[in-house]
């Protein structure tokens, strides 16, 4: 420990003698007393250097109590901040609940504060004197009483937020009630209150002004209900959505109601170009589709009304008992249909010819066949059970038709013999008569927002549904074009149930596949085929059901050589077999040869700069080549490579023809000078007089009554070929 300097009295200074000078001199007063002076001076500057020393030594002390001080104050403010600041206990950790319920139970500010003042009992013990303790503990208590303020302030400031949260959390319950019991209004009101009350304490504890806290309860009161009303609409709840808008609409914020409102407007506009749409399409329906069901339809209103709602005057087509429009519905029906049919919104052919529609379908679905169906159409179901019932009793169940009125009799076997028959007329309307239909409606008409949904939902629904038809009556055709295949082209081998499916406008293309299949009749549409080799992946990207389509289009040897490049295309593999062509390397080879002729390899069949018969004369050259190939190949016994497909093509090229033309006037002919031109190079109009009337009868015989440019001159070819095939055989 330092020690205070103090005078030690060994350490004194001895004045020694001044020498004794032996001399006569003078002596003066001033002289006399320079002695005494200089004695006195000396005392004193003895006097101030002890003081000095002793002066030192107490702010030595000083600075050693100051710096223990110091450090002990330190220590302290370390364990202030960590007792504020510690991430996983100190005062700032503390939050919501935890910092106002305490497990000591004593207040945060205490309790923490506690902790500091026996931190600082622990420091002060290390202290070495009363100076160094008294000066430690004024600087403590200030940093308590600081610290105490400071945790007392973060526990006002967590109980403040600990509160709105609560209230918060009270108002987020209620708006979720409201929201979830939109169909009480008693759970709405109370769910209100709630809000209410809670956005009050809210504003108390805030501090806000009496109107704030008005505005406030509004807002939130507004996003309850505009929650309920949204709930509402998603139920489909569209009118109950409107009666609780006009019911809470003084609780709720202008923008609000301007948003329900616009989401009611559009909700409302959806159902309305829903049920306008819904009705049109029902009523399209039979002419879209051909489905049993839709021909049946089309059949019963050319039968009711001739397919009319009107007459030519203008008046509904009504019958004498009072039955009205295309499908001939009775008022009463209309009003009261039953079977679970929604009754008719309007005296309107839309809403009769929905309800006879519907009822046509119940009856087949009660029923199960056509002629029972129309009988109780035609009768009403009642009598139809009876007649059924009446049959049974006279054990000839199947004799039920002898039991209904003669009109439906003759009713019955009308629309079955058309229905059998295929004699059914199934023009497709196009998507404009449709939209015209859709834009008639006088409510939509008002509403431009709705019209425009109303058509959009109409092109949707008719798209789709075309669709959806296209590919039900190619799966049809499909499976009809297999069995006339599998079975040599003979038409009762065709499964009744699928023929019935079969759209009418495809039976004629179906018999002249079948007549092809039978005779072995070789005729392909050349424009198609130009499309389908240069572009295989056409092929590729078909159906199976719509590749089968295609047969009808293409001789029997086409479209198998064809469904060998798409079986390879989609499987990703080839053959080395002689019936298998390079496709890639002829058409590379072929459109070079056809470009130094002066020949587009590549013509359009639309668009700008279309030329169909290009189109169709290219198509034959290709054809014609290929299976010129083909046969070479079929003779070599291999498969060509790319040197051998181009010297077959080039030798293709160098043959030339002649023709012996005559001028045909009818009465007589007229010799006209020979011509000699390339094979490949020739047009249609080449073809020789004598031979292309033979050509078209040809064509006509197997089922095409016009043939193309491109089809007769392909026909030429092989005429041409098979005639310098047969010369050169012995």
């Amino acid at each position: 420990m330092p020690v205070v300097p103090s005078l030690d009295p060994s350490q004194q200074v001895t004045p020694s003698q001044a020498p004794d000078f032996q001399g006569s001199t003078a002596v003066t007063a001033g002289l006399l007393d320079q002695g005494s002076q200089q004695y006195s001076q000396a005392g004193d500057a003895l006097g101030q250097a002890a003081n000095a020393q002793s002066q030192m030594a107490i702010d030595a002390q000083n600075l050693a109590n100051q710096t223990r001080v110091n450090d002990a104050v330190n220590q302290l403010k370390t364990t202030q901040q960590d007792l504020m600041y510690n991430p996983q206990g100190g005062v700032m950790s503390q939050t919501g609940i935890n910092a106002i319920q305490r497990p000591s139970g004593m207040s945060l500010a205490d309790e923490m504060t506690g902790k500091l003042t026996d931190s600082a009992s622990q420091i002060s013990s290390q202290l070495s004197n009363p100076m160094q303790l008294r000066m430690f503990n004024e600087q403590a208590r200030d940093i308590a009483t600081q610290f105490h303020g400071q945790t007392t302030q973060w526990e006002g400031q967590q109980f403040k937020e600990y509160a709105l949260s609560t209230q918060q959390g009270t108002v987020k319950l209620a708006t979720n009630q409201v929201g979830l019991s939109y169909d009480n209004p008693d759970q709405i009101d109370a769910g209100l209150d709630a809000i209410k009350a809670a956005t009050y304490q809210a504003g108390v504890i805030n501090g806000s002004a009496a109107t704030e806290i008005e505005a406030n309860q509004l807002t939130m009161t507004s996003n309850a209900l505009t929650g309920a009303i949204d709930t509402a609409l998603q139920h489909g709840q569209t009118t109950y959505a409107n009666q609780l808008l006009a019911k809470y609409s003084p609780q709720m914020t202008a923008d609000d109601i301007l948003k329900v409102s616009g989401k009611l407007n559009s909700y409302i506009g959806t159902q309305v170009a829903t049920s306008v749409v819904n009705n049109v399409m029902t009523a399209a329906g039979p002419q879209l589709s051909n489905s049993p069901l839709s021909r049946m339809q089309v059949i019963t209103a050319q039968d009711e009304s001739g397919n009319k709602d009107f007459n030519g005057d203008g008046t509904p087509v009504t019958s004498a008992t009072g039955a009205k429009y295309k499908m001939q519905a009775l008022p009463s029906t209309a009003q009261q249909p039953g079977f679970g049919i929604q009754p008719a919104q309007s005296d309107t052919p839309a809403e009769y010819n929905r309800v006879g529609t519907q009822l046509l379908t119940a009856m087949v679905q009660r029923y199960g066949d056509p002629a029972k169906a129309w009988a109780a159409y035609h009768d009403g179901s009642g009598a139809m059970d009876t007649a059924l019932q009446k049959a049974q009793a006279a054990g000839t169940p199947n004799a039920w038709m002898q039991f209904i009125s003669p009109e439906g009799q003759a009713y019955v076997q009308k629309n079955v013999a058309a229905y059998q028959s295929g004699a059914v007329n199934t023009t497709r309307p196009a998507l404009a008569d449709v939209i015209a239909q859709v834009r008639a409606n006088p409510t939509l008409q008002q509403k431009p927002e709705w019209m425009q949904q109303a058509v959009t939902l109409a092109t949707q629904q008719y798209n789709e549904q075309t669709q959806a038809i296209d590919q039900r009556d190619t799966a049809a055709v499909a499976q009809v074009q297999r069995t006339l295949s599998a079975n040599r082209g003979n038409w009762s081998s065709i499964n009744p149930a699928d023929l019935a499916a079969v759209n009418p406008k495809d039976l004629p293309g179906l018999q002249t596949f079948a007549k092809s299949m039978s005779e072995g009749t070789n005729t392909t549409n050349t424009a198609l085929y130009q499309t389908l080799v240069t572009t295989p992946q056409i092929m590729a990207n078909m159906t199976n059901d719509q590749w089968q389509v295609q047969a009808q289009n293409l001789s029997v040897d086409d479209f198998k050589t064809l469904s060998k490049q798409r079986a390879d295309l989609i499987n990703n593999t080839g053959s080395n077999a002689p019936g298998s062509l390079n496709l890639r390397a002829v058409n590379e080879t072929l459109s070079q040869r056809l470009q130094s002729m002066g020949m587009n390899p590549y013509p359009k069949s639309t668009g700008f700069n279309a030329d169909p018969d290009a189109v169709s004369q290219v198509g034959s050259i290709r054809q014609f080549v290929n299976q010129s190939i083909l046969d070479a190949q079929q003779q070599a016994g291999k498969k060509f490579t790319e040197v051998d497909i181009e010297k077959h093509i080039d030798g293709l090229f160098t043959k030339s023809v002649t023709f012996q033309n005559h001028l045909d006037l009818g009465f007589m002919s007229i010799p006209r000078p020979d011509t000699t031109v390339n094979m490949m190079s020739m047009t249609p109009d080449q073809i020789p007089d004598d031979v292309r009337p033979k050509l078209v009868a040809d064509f006509k015989s197997n089922g095409v009554p016009n043939p193309s440019p491109g089809q007769l001159l392909g026909a030429y070819w092989h005429f041409k070929t098979a005639q310098s095939r047969n010369a050169s055989t012995p």
